[in-house]
């Protein structure tokens, strides 16, 4: 792979970060890292769903019948 001018940026400033360490390991620590803060943002959408699906329950806001209901958590679900 040939790194563009973002990556060897954030190669850089990873070395500030472990200065220690090699620059295959700071690619592979950078990897790691941006795959776990995919993971947290998946997480807090899910959460942010969860959370508005809840409100409206609250707000009494939803289907007149068990498979309109059953349709929407469906819907929510993707």
């Amino acid at each position: 792979m040939t790194p563009d001018e973002e990556l060897l940026a954030a190669i850089e400033r990873a070395q500030a970060r472990w200065p220690d360490a090699s620059r295959s390991e700071l690619v592979r620590r950078l990897a790691l890292h941006g795959d776990r803060s995919a993971i947290e943002e998946a997480t807090a959408r899910k959460v942010a769903r969860t959370r508005a699906i809840a409100e409206l329950r609250a707000l009494a806001i939803g289907a007149s019948d068990a498979d309109e209901l059953a349709q929407l958590r469906a819907e929510w679900e993707r």
